[in-house]
């Protein structure tokens, strides 16, 4: 009898199921539909099989997604951290048993963070050896270690409620590890790790599914004696489970349609360039010769008794009018996944009012300024399970962004835009100058009051030359400008 599959640990909860096709579109179009192009490329109804096969080896994926969750995560790896626990500044430079560093290790986080919305950041530690002495572990202490979880290997989960804040309760994360085959090879056998908070800590449980759909244990149980599972949604650790729809989803939409376009205009001027022929033969279908036309189609003429009256062969001309058509098509689908992105990769032909470059701007900037204040809780968050095994005080840890790099720099039509309004007396000097630092056009060190302080003494002196030419004043003789004269 078939065991229920909320029994096994392989069971998937209604929200990951529900997500699971658009984490898989962005994956998929991340990756750039490696080995996975027919999938989104479909079958004409009359094309032959050998014909499809070759349209889609010919297709190319134009990968938009990748360089645009990238370079996002890029900026929000543009960050300093201080306080770190000793045990933690030891392992900077190998932070999960993999030799990757903290900061690498982050930005491959973002990445993940970015394109599924989130990601999961597992604090694991090697359990103790048997016959591990004390000695032992003062020469070769254990210490913790990060492991990055993909969204879609956190497959069932329960959670409670507790003023408001989510307390998780059991989860279970699919991992692989590799195993020998045979003499020579290996293999990823995939393992379920459970792990469930009890009353003394947390247990950890690891099973295996074998080929008779049974559940078998990998390891004994084990608690470890910690007050929480050690498990972190990131970047946005308020909401681990969420069932909102990832912000980049729409562009790798877009980049699929991008494919298919451009792969039917690949295809349109391809057959331009190889045309197809037609032949008539006197002769029944059965028994005419083979046509060797390469790649090309060959369309068969006969009539109703399945003969023709005479002997002939020709070309048939493809009306290449839509392949324009189509380019504006594919231009326009270009410029919405440009739209969509949230960092600095534009590109854009369209030419934008300042008023809407000003918006998009500070759309972009507060994006990612959301983004980066959500991932400086989430690293406070994964240092404090690093210190459940440490037993070191994170309070100190703390995180300094640089938030020059996510606020968008001035274009020439903002700064037109922003010295007319000072100019009309709109805005006041030091609200221009301090617009300017913020759009990048002064270095984010920039003092206001200093520079401003220095308009003001230079005005000072303009007007006592101006004085003293005119004969107003003696050159002992001074005259005050009030600070708001000179703003």
């Amino acid at each position: 009898m078939a065991q229920n599959p909320a029994n096994l640990p392989s069971y998937e909860h209604p929200d990951y199921v529900q997500m699971k096709p658009a984490l898989q579109l962005l994956l998929d179009s991340y990756e750039g539909l490696f080995g996975r192009k027919a999938e989104y490329l479909p079958k004409a109804q009359k094309e032959p099989e050998k014909a499809y096969e070759r349209r889609v080896e010919r297709s190319v994926f134009n990968n938009k997604l990748r360089p645009i969750v990238d370079s996002n995560a890029g900026l929000l790896t543009a960050f300093d951290v201080s306080g770190m626990p000793p045990s933690l500044e030891q392992a900077e430079d190998n932070v999960d048993m993999q030799g990757t560093g903290f900061k690498s290790f982050v930005y491959n986080a973002n990445i993940l963070g970015l394109r599924d919305r989130s990601c999961f950041i597992l604090t694991m530690q090697e359990p103790g050896e048997e016959g591990r002495t004390l000695a032992d572990d003062l020469q070769n202490p254990r210490r913790p270690y990060w492991k990055l979880i993909d969204r879609r290997n956190v497959l069932n989960w329960r959670v409670r409620y507790q003023g408001g804040q989510p307390i998780l309760e059991q989860v279970t994360v699919l991992l692989y590890e590799d195993v020998d085959d045979g003499l020579y090879g290996y293999k990823a056998e995939p393992r379920y790790h459970r792990l469930k908070k009890v009353a003394d800590g947390v247990e950890v449980a690891i099973f295996t599914i074998n080929e008779k759909g049974e559940v078998d244990q990998a390891e004994p149980p084990r608690t470890v004696p910690i007050e929480r599972i050690p498990l972190r949604s990131y970047p946005d650790a308020t909401d681990p489970f969420s069932t909102a729809m990832p912000s980049f989803l729409k562009a790798a939409e877009l980049n699929i349609k991008l494919f298919r376009q451009e792969s039917s205009l690949d295809n349109i001027q391809y057959r331009v360039n190889a045309p197809t022929f037609w032949r008539r033969s006197s002769m029944e279908m059965k028994d005419r010769p083979p046509f060797i036309a390469g790649e090309n189609y060959v369309i068969e003429l006969m009539s109703g008794d399945g003969t023709a009256e005479s002997d002939d062969v020709g070309v048939l001309e493809i009306n290449g009018a839509g392949i324009a058509a189509m380019q504006q098509s594919i231009a326009e689908t270009k410029s919405d996944i440009d739209a969509e992105q949230m960092g600095f990769v534009s590109g854009a032909a369209v030419e934008r009012t300042a008023t809407e470059a000003y918006l998009s701007g500070a759309q972009v900037a507060a994006s990612l300024n959301g983004k980066a204040r959500q991932m400086s809780a989430a690293l406070k968050g994964i240092v404090e399970d690093w210190c459940l095994f440490t037993s070191e005080n994170p309070s100190q840890f703390a995180v300094e962004m640089d938030h020059s790099v996510l606020e968008q720099p001035l274009d020439a039509a903002e700064m037109s835009t922003l010295l007319g309004l000072w100019q009309a007396g709109a805005i006041d000097h030091r609200t221009l100058l301090e617009l300017l630092r913020m759009g990048r056009q002064l270095p984010p060190s920039a003092d206001i009051d200093e520079i401003l302080q220095r308009v003001e003494d230079e005005a000072a002196r303009q007007m006592a030359a101006l004085a003293m030419q005119n004969g107003i004043l003696e050159p002992a003789q001074t005259i005050e400008v009030s600070a708001d004269a000179a703003n």
